[in-house]
């Protein structure tokens, strides 16, 4: 994880209920050990800024793809995860906040992963930058407002939005930035309201998603 604010959330509950090991790293102060998957939370920085920790860790998940390493990552985990094959990530030209709705392209309703959830799903944004340009061999499984909401390439998954998120972890990120909905068309208020009207669906695709990626990496 990048911030205390943004941790595993549901996705920690998932990997408790499949009695998979794993371990809370704080990529900002500490190394990041070897692992089979490799699973990349949000934060408050940009993965093109110039932290030194930041380099350590993008070259850890480099290498760790290289060998056909699993990896999953939300926001800027999702972010790190596509600089680190070679793509490009901008600034998205609209802040998202708040709920939206994603649409899966062909390669989405068929994925391995993400079939059976629907062509058209809600999702939580909390996010300015994006995964604007993608290799060749990524593979993007959904879009929304015209930007790139999901990819696949190889054995990992990058995802744009916060199914994991939790309604405590909504509020501290309101609270940590309240400017941060400056100039974004909602308020403090309907973020939670939307995010109560919508987290069933949010827990639901999550663990079909989340849970089919660690079902084949504990498989293969």
């Amino acid at each position: 994880m990048h911030a205390e604010i943004e941790g595993p959330g549901l996705l920690e509950k998932v990997l408790k209920e499949k009695r998979i090991g794993y371990r809370i790293v704080d990529a900002t102060t500490e190394r990041i050990p070897d692992a089979d998957i490799l699973i990349m939370m949000g934060g408050l920085v940009s993965v093109n800024d110039c932290h030194p920790w930041l380099r350590k860790e993008l070259d850890t998940i480099e290498r760790h793809l290289e060998w056909g390493g699993y990896a999953f990552g939300t926001c800027l985990g999702a972010q790190l995860i596509a600089k680190a094959i070679g793509g490009e990530v901008t600034a998205a030209g609209m802040r998202e906040v708040g709920n939206y709705e994603a649409e899966l392209t062909a390669a989405g309703i068929s994925d391995r992963s993400f079939s059976g959830i629907g062509a058209k799903v809600p999702v939580f944004h909390w996010h300015g930058e994006t995964f604007s340009r993608l290799p060749q061999q990524a593979v993007v499984l959904a879009t929304g407002n015209g930007l790139n909401q999901a990819f696949r390439y190889g054995n990992s998954y990058g995802l744009q939005f916060h199914w994991e998120a939790t309604k405590w972890m909504a509020q501290q990120w309101i609270d940590a930035d309240p400017d941060y909905l400056k100039g974004v068309p909602t308020t403090p208020e309907k973020v939670l309201e939307d995010f109560r009207l919508n987290c069933g669906s949010y827990q639901s695709n999550l663990r079909v998603v989340f849970g089919k990626f660690l079902d084949m990496a504990l498989t293969s």
